[in-house]
């Protein structure tokens, strides 16, 4: 698998490439429908006139928190004079990743930093029928095709709720998408768009000389419109603070009882022991299914990817997972 620092649940699994752009999301299965079809979310910022989508400009560093499936991801632009430290988590109960976003401001004055996400979704790996919409009820973009939502939303403090947005067409007379419109530092504000679409959100946050100022972004995702609906008031009733804390406890003791086994090592390979559980746990599907491999990006040597139960990488696996304790 050649994906950095994948996050999941069972049922929601995001993959990031080396870029830091989310590449893979499958849901509602480990491994099946993957819903950007490999296709990148971009991650940028737009400071006093510059914009810097998140690559190789920055210098980036992708790990994760000890003994958990939280990233622990930094981000450092030289030019726009900025330091960002990200944690993604996919919430272990509720379908929905989420991100915390903390910028330091590097200059020696007040700044208003605007952070840009994009949305690449191809759902049921198709660009077909798709549909981006702004819902001024949930303050939310949402795409959906079929029975498949997710849901696309921000807190900044005690503000939540998309303010500044843009639904778009792409892949389409050499229309790149709105990720392009975002560049100049301005969104259309477009409410809804069908057939081959992306989206963008836009987050404005104040940030004072050599300080720091953080917000969360989420995405959720569901089978119907209520769905998301309901797991994105869960994340704004409990905060998403909350929910990545929660998480964070679960995963560490989950580690328990791989800690009981684990053989007498050296310190660095104790943590990547307990790192290569955790993973192994992100390919793993709840109904059992023991994934191969979730890297999309194969599919541009061969057309088909590694996203299959396969016995022997199954067994190879579960007799791995035996002997560390995790019989069930």
């Amino acid at each position: 698998m050649a994906r950095d620092i994948p996050v999941g649940n069972g049922a929601l699994l995001v993959n990031f490439d080396a870029d830091y752009r989310l590449r893979d999301l499958y849901f509602p299965y480990v491994g099946q429908e993957n819903q950007t079809a490999g296709h990148p979310c971009r991650f940028g910022f737009f400071v006093e006139g510059h914009f810097s989508w998140v690559g190789p400009e920055w210098r980036i560093s992708l790990d994760y928190n000890d003994d958990t499936l939280m990233t622990h991801v930094r981000l450092s632009h030289e030019g726009l004079a900025l330091d960002v430290t990200c944690r993604d988590v996919v919430d272990f109960h509720e379908n929905v990743l989420l991100r915390d976003v903390g910028i330091r401001n590097l200059a020696e004055r007040p700044r208003l930093v605007k952070v840009f996400f994009s949305h690449d979704f191809h759902i049921g790996e198709s660009e077909v029928g798709n549909t981006a919409f702004y819902d001024p009820q949930l303050k939310a973009v949402l795409h959906y095709r079929g029975p498949r939502y997710f849901l696309i939303n921000v807190c900044a403090g005690e503000r939540s709720g998309v303010d500044e947005w843009a639904c778009g067409t792409k892949e389409f007379r050499g229309l790149e998408g709105t990720w392009r419109d975002a560049e100049d530092g301005r969104l259309a504000c477009y409410p809804i768009a069908q057939g081959s679409v992306d989206s963008t959100i836009a987050v404005t946050v104040a940030v004072e000389a050599r300080q720091t100022a953080s917000f969360y972004y989420w995405i959720a995702a569901g089978t119907r419109y209520r769905e998301v609906a309901v797991i994105d008031a869960v994340v704004r009733d409990k905060g998403p603070a909350e929910l990545c804390n929660r998480t964070a406890h679960y995963w560490r003791a989950w580690l328990v009882q791989g800690q009981r086994t684990m053989p007498t090592l050296p310190a660095p390979l104790q943590r990547l022991y307990a790192r290569s559980l955790l993973v192994i746990r992100t390919q793993i599907n709840h109904n059992g299914a023991v994934i191969a491999a979730t890297d999309s990006d194969v599919l541009q040597f061969g057309r088909d990817t590694y996203s299959y139960m396969w016995p022997r990488d199954g067994a190879l696996t579960a007799v791995a997972l035996d002997l560390a304790g995790y019989g069930e």
